[in-house]
């Protein structure tokens, strides 16, 4: 068993499979496998690359830049302290590589 197979037997099938247009999305094997579990398949554009590079940038720096960093006292704090966060990560953090 694969580990495609080894996913939907534990977890069950998604109703929609979305992803990027890598070679081991579009490979046939791939598509029928998802298919036959009678998965829907959704496919970013041949530039959503660049999207999502911006967002798992982002939500990496999330644990690394703010949450590992405190020990919030409360859920509220912790939606504060993040709010606070975005809008630092959205306005002010200095941006690697540019200026």
């Amino acid at each position: 068993m694969g580990v495609p197979e080894a996913v939907l037997a534990t977890h069950g099938p998604p109703e929609i499979f979305n992803t990027d247009q890598g070679v081991q999305f579009t490979s046939r094997g791939f598509t029928k496998f998802l298919y036959e579990a009678d998965v829907l398949m959704s496919m970013d554009g041949k530039a959503g690359w660049v999207g999502t590079m911006f967002v798992e940038c982002f939500w990496r720096s999330v644990p690394y830049g703010e949450v590992y960093l405190k020990a919030y006292g409360s859920p509220h704090e912790a939606e504060t302290q993040l709010e606070q966060y975005f809008h630092f990560y959205n306005t002010a953090r200095p941006t690697p590589g540019i200026g």
